[in-house]
């Protein structure tokens, strides 16, 4: 999102999603902005009078990692020139029953005209191997807690795995110790502020 000269980032942010609501909107009126985080009820956003207007409520709907960007650039940088005002970028969560690939490719060209991008978001395993991931859009986690809440259930699937009939070989061995790290998921081109939790 590029930002208009004189006019302040969070206006510009304000303006901008907006306009994503509106073009998405037309392409599935059933879509929706849904909250980030899992500890916050938040109504999705399907209508165009729903986009907050205030910082506070935005950072309910969107993660932008470059926290100054909302921040109007003034002075001067360290070669006495006029400091540029920073693009804004975020991810957002969309529930719509288009795939993200078909909808960001139907309202690229509108986007573009009004200075917007929207781009599908895939989630990034840094590891060459992982039996177990569980991706979290909490911002905060206790790794004990969710190891002691995850034994019994996992418990049970194996029970249910037993009377499926599969991995039986383990049956009468106890369930291996595991470790919970917590990572943050990153793109290579930009990184978002959600937590991954992976068992080895």
């Amino acid at each position: 999102m590029t930002v208009i000269e004189g006019m302040h980032p969070l206006e510009h942010l304000i303006k901008g999603f907006t306009d994503l609501v509106h073009y998405i909107t037309i392409a599935d009126e059933s879509a929706g902005f849904q909250g980030l985080y899992a500890n916050q009820e938040v109504d999705p956003i399907r209508l165009e009078s729903q986009v907050p207007t205030n910082g506070v409520e935005f950072s309910k709907y969107i993660s932008i990692p470059q926290g100054q960007c909302l921040q109007l650039q003034t002075g001067n940088d360290s070669n006495g020139r006029p400091k540029k005002q920073k693009e804004i970028w975020g991810t957002v969560k969309l529930e719509s029953k288009l795939s993200p690939t078909h909808i960001s490719s139907i309202i690229g060209g509108d986007l573009q005209l009004v200075g917007l991008g929207c781009w599908r978001k895939r989630v990034q395993d840094r590891d060459t191997r992982s039996d177990f991931v569980i991706v979290l859009c909490h911002f905060d986690i206790c790794a004990e807690a969710v190891k002691q809440k995850l034994i019994p259930k996992l418990q049970l699937m194996e029970k249910a795995m037993f009377k499926g009939g599969l991995h039986t070989k383990w049956k009468n061995q106890a369930q291996p110790e595991f470790a919970l790290i917590s990572k943050n998921i990153q793109e290579p081109s930009a990184s978002d502020n959600s937590q991954k939790v992976q068992l080895r």
